[in-house]
């Protein structure tokens, strides 16, 4: 089965359906991942967070004064930074993994033909796999 860039329109790899099926499936689960460890990060900026917000206000008012607090609008940046760009990331990767169900789908029921356009990303991601598999059997 050719394998084809979407974008460009050329043939990238030619597997197997049951390779590209393997990997495509070595794909979803990295993505999997990578949303397991965005969602990781974000609760620990939130529990950060959630603890200094404690120590400020257990604080004496006198205290308060002299330690002193970011200005909201840094936090908004803070909070966009750390919260609002992964939670963006994270939906970003559910849409690449509800492409790669359906064409994991797709590949199982049979329904491909001689060749498969596959979207830039899941295209870079095979590449990936691919240069991986090369450094290990160079090892």
């Amino acid at each position: 089965m050719k394998v084809v860039d979407e974008l460009y329109q050329r043939v990238r790899f030619i597997y197997s359906p049951q390779q590209l099926l393997q990997r495509l499936k070595i794909i979803q689960e990295q993505k999997e991942q990578e949303i397991v460890l965005l969602k990781d990060k974000i609760q620990k900026y939130e529990q950060k967070r959630q603890t200094e917000d404690a120590l400020y206000q257990s604080r004496s008012p006198l205290r308060k004064l002299f330690s002193g607090r970011p200005p909201n609008h840094h936090q908004a940046v803070e909070y966009l930074v750390h919260v609002k760009d992964r939670l963006n990331k994270i939906k970003r990767i559910k849409q690449e993994i509800t492409t790669l169900q359906a064409l994991i789908l797709m590949i199982e029921h049979g329904q491909t033909q001689a060749q498969i356009e596959l979207p830039v990303s899941v295209i870079d991601a095979l590449t990936k796999i691919e240069k991986d598999q090369e450094n290990h059997y160079d090892d």
